[in-house]
């Protein structure tokens, strides 16, 4: 009986250890989306240029490719492929911690993620447009129609900031969302970070609504997508300290 109560303590113990290294992972995770946000932010201020979204046609975004690659690789959602990979371990992390406090929504805004993830990453074209961009400069006069018109038909499949790709970024902010509500709920991390992120979960949902189906208004909510943005990588940061609190416990 003595040795049964000590093989459980020991698994009790190695189980903490594990989800305590979990929750570092998922705090190192939530400081590289903020990194990840700050080289997005650098990008455009240094190199980038005005673009409405669906405003460019395939021409024109492999000739970005071919004077810009990593602008235009940054401009049809490679760093937010990696910003939503990482946000996997974190949500994962924030899931365990708040199991107690709201098991169901803090499961549902995973579940939400993982979805909106695989809906993301699936529909997403830059590496496509990436090759086909390398072969319409290489190819002839003939074949440059034929590749881009096959370049155009993915712009429709999945464009940032466009239709086509609004259910990705639709549930992965969604997931921020109702997660931040549970963490208001769950008093864990403080009613600070709560709010900072129900605010830039809340203006990064309505700006891609808005910008998906409405672009005519894309100059005047793009500020909404700013403080949402702004408010987010804020929301990493304060989440990332708590979690390396939580793993040091």
């Amino acid at each position: 009986m003595q040795s049964r109560k000590r093989q459980r303590i020991a698994e009790v113990n190695s189980a903490d250890a594990s989800w305590k290294r979990l929750y570092q992972l998922a705090g190192v995770c939530a400081l590289l989306i903020f990194l990840v946000a700050l080289a997005d932010i650098v990008t455009m201020f240094f190199e980038g240029e005005a673009m409405t979204p669906g405003s460019v046609n395939a021409v024109g975004w492999f000739t970005l490719f071919q004077s810009k690659r990593f602008l235009a690789l940054r401009n049809l959602g490679l760093l937010n492929i990696v910003n939503t990979i990482l946000e996997l371990p974190l949500f994962l992390a924030l899931y365990r911690v708040h199991r107690r406090a709201d098991r169901a929504f803090a499961a549902l805004a995973l579940v939400l993620l993982a979805v909106g993830t695989s809906v993301y990453i699936s529909r997403n074209t830059v590496f496509s447009m990436h090759a086909l961009s390398v072969q319409y400069a290489a190819a002839a006069e003939p074949q440059k129609a034929a590749l881009a018109v096959a370049g155009q038909a993915l712009l429709g499949l999945g464009e940032d900031l466009t239709a086509g790709m609004f259910m990705g970024f639709f549930l992965t902010e969604l997931a921020g969302l109702v997660m931040a509500v549970v963490m208001l709920r769950g008093r864990i991390f403080g009613g600070w970070a709560a709010w900072i992120g129900i605010v830039g979960f809340g203006c990064l949902l309505a700006f891609n609504i808005l910008a998906a189906f409405v672009p005519a208004t894309y100059g005047v909510v793009v500020w909404a997508g700013t403080v949402g943005g702004l408010a987010a990588m804020a929301w990493y940061v304060l989440v990332a300290r708590r979690l390396f609190r939580l793993a040091a416990a």
